[in-house]
């Protein structure tokens, strides 16, 4: 090849790979735009009442269901609130759903009221006491607790009442994970705990602070929200303060999982833990919430007084 085609061909490959140097360049991530920063923030939804709400629970993002005073029931579609009949008229404090179709509810006035596809049933407890604590485990295992120690089962028959931890305590909330491992907490600071044959004591009276509520991820992993802290109790030993509030009370407490969980209480007060620290966030309103449930780390509400539905959503 003669020196003048060598040059040529040179000359070729050279401008070949400079339009394909422009052409790498012009796909490239740094000339693309930056995509928008997603960000989260609580809303005030429309829940439709005034009525203070209390109990939360659902099955999906867009079937969640709300319950508070005089028996007040909204539902979530995942747009609006819809009104529902009303099945009582005393406070509704718990409500668990078990399926799109299976939902227990508990209620001040030792009633307790299951609906089955469109088939509500009610039931007297047998504790002739507020009912405030309710957990199920299936249509018939269900647990509820109240004041003054009593705690109720249904077997899917007959409901069982019994005073449980001598009658001093009064029963607010109850978590658990199979038949055989539940646990109820409250205002006398104490936690028991359910084997499936025995209620025993786990976390001994002394920490000053009533509980309200426990949610959890394992039988060794649970978290309760009382008035002014936080609780950790991982199976053995003694419950340990992972977070103070003081002087304000909490209510509720729920998480997507062990480093996502919310809390909240009185005048708008929200704490949340990231997995290694826990923050207050901004939740937009100086209203006091009493309960917090959600379906992801970013579809959560918060519940309260005079119908109060805070959002925590996509902005």
């Amino acid at each position: 090849m003669s020196g003048r085609s060598s040059h040529r061909m040179l000359a070729a490959v050279s401008i070949m790979m400079l339009a394909a140097g422009l052409f790498a360049s012009c796909g490239s991530d740094e000339s693309s735009p930056a995509k928008p920063r997603v960000t989260y923030s609580w809303k005030l939804e429309d829940s439709g009442t005034t009525d203070a709400l209390y109990a939360i629970d659902g099955t999906a993002w867009d079937d969640i269901y709300m319950g508070g005073w005089d028996g007040r029931m909204i539902h979530w579609n995942g747009q609006l609130f819809e009104t529902m009949t009303r099945h009582c008229t005393s406070r509704i404090n718990r409500i668990q759903c078990l399926s799109e179709t299976s939902m227990w509810m508990s209620a001040y006035n030792d009633s307790v009221f299951h609906r089955e596809a469109s088939v509500w049933t009610g039931y007297a407890a047998g504790t002739g006491q507020p009912l405030y604590a309710l957990w199920a485990v299936s249509n018939d295992d269900v647990w509820v607790g109240g004041s003054d120690g009593w705690i109720s089962h249904w077997n899917g028959s007959t409901w069982t009442a019994s005073q449980v931890g001598g009658g001093s305590d009064t029963w607010r909330g109850m978590w658990g994970t199979a038949s055989n491992a539940i646990y109820v907490v409250g205002f006398t600071e104490r936690v028991f705990f359910w084997n499936g044959s025995t209620w025993s004591q786990i976390a001994p009276a002394g920490y000053n602070n009533n509980c309200e509520s426990a949610w959890g991820t394992a039988v060794d992993n649970l978290y309760i929200a009382g008035w002014t802290k936080i609780w950790h109790w991982n199976g053995s030993g003694t419950m340990t303060v992972v977070h103070d509030t003081s002087p304000t009370r909490l209510y509720g407490i729920w998480g997507s999982g062990e480093n996502d969980i919310f809390a909240a209480g009185d005048d708008g007060l929200i704490v949340h833990w990231n997995g290694s620290s826990w923050s207050t966030m901004t939740s937009n309103t100086t209203l006091d919430f009493r309960n917090i449930w959600g379906t992801s780390e970013h579809d959560v509400f918060a519940i309260g007084g005079s119908g109060l539905v805070m959002h925590y959503t996509q902005d």
